[in-house]
């Protein structure tokens, strides 16, 4: 994802790297080396399907991803997920007095 994420940012500026992570199926998506590559180099996780597995899955699957990275986790049922948490990032960043360059491929 990051050499890719690199080759866009030559064309246009990225805030972030957003990986989506099915609730009902973390283990699954995390069991492949294609999976694990994506959440390692995700900036943001959208933890979706919330809706339909327990409040302990959730729990358990936003437990699992932390072994992963360091990402914010963002719980979300139908893909639903306010924009603002996704657009204009580096923006906001550096509205709120950030010192990080989110745009910066590494």
């Amino acid at each position: 994802p990051r050499p890719v994420a690199a080759d866009l940012h030559q064309l246009c500026r990225l805030d972030m790297l957003v990986t989506v992570v099915d609730a009902s199926a973390v283990d699954n998506q995390l069991s492949s080396r294609l999976g694990m590559s994506q959440l390692a180099a995700a900036d943001f996780v959208l933890l979706n399907k919330c809706d339909l597995v327990q409040d302990g899955e959730v729990t358990a699957a936003v437990e699992r991803i932390a072994t992963v990275t360091t990402a914010k986790v963002e719980q979300c049922k139908h893909g639903q997920v306010p924009l603002e948490l996704l657009m204009d990032v580096q923006a906001q960043a550096s509205s709120a007095g950030g010192d990080h360059d989110v745009g910066t491929m590494s």
